[in-house]
Formats: structure tokens, C-alpha cells, sequence
């Protein structure tokens, strides 16, 4: 079953018909093939938004996906930082900070593809 879309002008139509109140609720949402709670959240929608209700389908400009993906990172590098202030301090140990911090490493390692060269793990 598809989920049901409805147009912001179908929706400000159909809060008008409830606030003319010519019908019950119940029979106006039978007519318009709706629930009736989706009548009422409508109209509240209308009520605390007014003109900026029913704004469109959920997808966000460029700008704000923009935006919204920066406060991501930004609360993510916030979050690393703190674990690796508490690393500083001797609060965590290094194996505890690996699957958390993808850039911490030991010191002196060369990671995966070295190690299949033959060359040493660790400098001496």
C-alpha cells in the first residue's frame, strides 16, 4: 500500500470545509477519503504555522542538508576531542579509542599495507 500525498492547496481546502462546519467531521473525512484526526491535524498545522504550513514532501533545500551535515560533523569532532582530552588524561587506553577515533593509531605504525610488504610494524 502507497502512502497517501496530498497537496498543501487540497489540505487548506479541507480545513476550511472543517471550520465552515456545513457537516459533522466524521462525514466531511468519509467524503474526502481521510481520517478524521488527519482533518484536525491539519488544521492545527494551519493554526500554529499559518502561511508556512504544508510547506512540501520532507526533503530539505541544498542549503540546509548543507548546514545540517555540518552540525553532524561538528558534534561528532566535539565528541572525538573529548575522548581524546580524557586519552590525555590517562582515562582511556589506547585499544578503547580505535573503534571510536578512525585517525588514532600507535605511534610508529604503518598500517596494513606495510605489513603485507614484509617491512616492520614499528620503528626501532
Amino acid at each position: 500500500m502507497t502512502r497517501q500525498r496530498f497537496s498543501a492547496e487540497f489540505k487548506r481546502e479541507a480545513v476550511q470545509m472543517l471550520e465552515q462546519g456545513d457537516k459533522p467531521v466524521t462525514q466531511s473525512a468519509l467524503e474526502l477519503g481521510i481520517a478524521r484526526n488527519r482533518l484536525y491535524k491539519w488544521r492545527d498545522a494551519l493554526v500554529s504555522e499559518g502561511e508556512h504550513a504544508f510547506g512540501g514532501s520532507g526533503r530539505r533545500m541544498p542549503q540546509q542538508q548543507g548546514l545540517a551535515q555540518l552540525r553532524r560533523d561538528l558534534a561528532r569532532f566535539q565528541e572525538e576531542n573529548a575522548i581524546l582530552k580524557k586519552r590525555r588524561q590517562g582515562q582511556f587506553p589506547l585499544n578503547y579509542l580505535r573503534p571510536l577515533c578512525s585517525f588514532v593509531r600507535r605511534p610508529g605504525s604503518r598500517g596494513k599495507a606495510a605489513r603485507r610488504r614484509g617491512q616492520r610494524r614499528y620503528r626501532r
